[in-house]
């Protein structure tokens, strides 16, 4: 049975509860777990484009490009977590080139930006069999593809319907 932290406590899960009627029903938590990931990252991307819109963070069109480059960080990060030197390396040019297309996104149009956190979505999905970084956790691609794919969604909506300035 896995176990949770609750209240500093740790408390037994069990895959079977007892559903309406005290009829036992068969939960498979692995595939909830498998999911999360995905939910999170597009919630968390919802939650932080619609907030960055209410308070109007984003009224400045350096706000995405921003965003954009704090997403790229994060492998070098793990890779000095991890403790590997050439995964920092590699994960460092990464994230320079997504950088650079923040950069050029900000100069030019903020289109260049969408297309960037789109492109870092699908970099996601194949970062494993393209870079061997220790350091990143088994949940991270998954979250961060659904982040970057629902940011680049959430963007292209805000700079389709006029909200948000395309360029300078």
């Amino acid at each position: 049975m896995p176990a949770r932290y609750q209240g500093g406590a740790a408390v037994a899960i069990a895959d079977r509860e007892v559903g309406c009627g005290g009829v036992a029903s068969s939960v498979d938590i692995s595939s909830v777990k498998e999911g999360m990931p995905l939910l999170v990252g597009a919630l968390l991307a919802l939650a932080a484009g619609s907030l960055a819109r209410a308070s109007r963070l984003d009224r400045d069109r350096a706000f995405y490009p921003t965003v954009a480059i704090v997403i790229s960080s994060y492998y070098s990060l793990f890779a000095v977590m991890g403790g590997s030197t050439r995964a920092l390396a590699l994960e460092s040019l990464v994230g320079v080139a997504f950088s650079a297309a923040a950069v050029f996104s900000f100069l030019s149009s903020l289109w260049v930006v969408v297309f960037a956190l789109g492109a870092h979505g699908v970099f996601d999905l194949v970062h494993g069999t393209l870079i061997s970084n220790p350091g990143v956790p088994g949940w991270w691609p998954p979250f961060c593809f659904a982040y970057d794919v629902t940011a680049a969604g959430y963007l292209a909506w805000l700079l389709k319907r006029g909200r948000i300035r395309t360029a300078i």
